[in-house]
């Protein structure tokens, strides 16, 4: 696995604690490059939505 899509990783792991199972599953499915960086795509998204809703509750 390339650098940069392992650092990628690990900084949506480092997200994704305390975050519901399914998007720690949608983490883990990535086996091959391409399925993996889509998921981290889908996830990072989902996580900026989430973030934003907290910011605008805030």
């Amino acid at each position: 696995m390339p650098f940069e899509l392992a650092f990628r990783r690990e900084m949506v792991a480092n997200q994704l604690i305390g975050q519901p199972l399914p998007l720690k599953r949608l983490y883990l499915s990535g086996h091959d490059r391409a399925t993996a960086e889509k998921s981290l795509d889908v996830i990072e998204t989902i996580l900026r939505k989430l973030s934003a809703g907290r910011t605008a509750r805030s």
